[in-house]
């Protein structure tokens, strides 16, 4: 199994915005191991949101250490994105 790729779009002290490049596992369907990804590399945020492979945006909601407790569906703006 290929794991997702994505690439960090935006990222600050309290979010980062991931794209979904729709290679191998989405984002949407592996958020369990972007989370740990992102928690590994430093770069896991209090907000973690993401374009998935189709464009639609969505967040990874997390406990704050990168385990995940499911999917949050904001409405795109630019207090987010």
């Amino acid at each position: 199994m290929q794991y997702n790729q994505y690439t960090i779009e935006r990222i600050n002290e309290a979010r980062v915005v991931l794209r979904d490049s729709g290679d191998g596992v989405s984002v949407t369907n592996s958020a369990e191991a972007v989370l740990e990804s992102l928690a590994q590399r430093g770069t896991l945020r209090p907000r973690v949101f993401y374009y998935d492979s189709d464009g639609d945006f969505g967040e990874l909601l997390h406990d704050g250490s990168g385990n995940f407790r499911g999917f949050g569906f904001p409405k795109r703006s630019s207090n987010y994105a």
